[in-house]
């Protein structure tokens, strides 16, 4: 099977993580990330992830964590759909959301090295497999 090539036309890198789903408004939506390596693939190419952390990264993941990704991108897609409407998202959801804040600012450290501002940077070596969900949930 040939991979899914990512169209990211949404001008964001989460709008286009809502794009991994083709078609939200069927019963049955096609989705283009099959598995971790697909994630990993979708997260290089919009750049989220950096050619070597997408290689360290690709054999960490689990089915777990694509799970977890789809929840995110299930839960933005609420949040998002709500704002379009002119409605504000549910308490229950933007909860949700800041738990996972609250995971990557756990997870991100402060890095600089002279000439170069400092910069807050999720670590990849404590975030490991959920580095893509958590740059996202940012």
């Amino acid at each position: 099977m040939r991979s899914h090539r990512f169209a990211l036309a949404g001008g964001h890198p989460v709008l286009d993580f809502l794009n991994t789903i083709q078609d939200w408004t069927t019963g049955q939506p096609v989705d283009y990330l099959g598995d971790f390596a697909d994630a990993v693939r979708f997260g290089q190419a919009a750049g989220v992830l950096t050619r070597g952390e997408a290689g360290a990264l690709r054999p960490e993941g689990t089915d777990a964590d694509v799970a977890r990704l789809r929840a995110l991108r299930a839960l933005l897609e609420r949040i998002f759909r709500r704002l379009v409407l002119g409605r504000p998202p549910t308490t229950a959801d933007l909860d949700r959301l800041s738990v996972a804040l609250a995971r990557a600012a756990r997870l991100t450290r402060l890095r600089g090295a002279i000439g170069s501002p400092v910069r807050a940077c999720l670590d990849l070596q404590l975030a490991k497999a959920e580095a893509l969900r958590l740059r996202l949930a940012q």
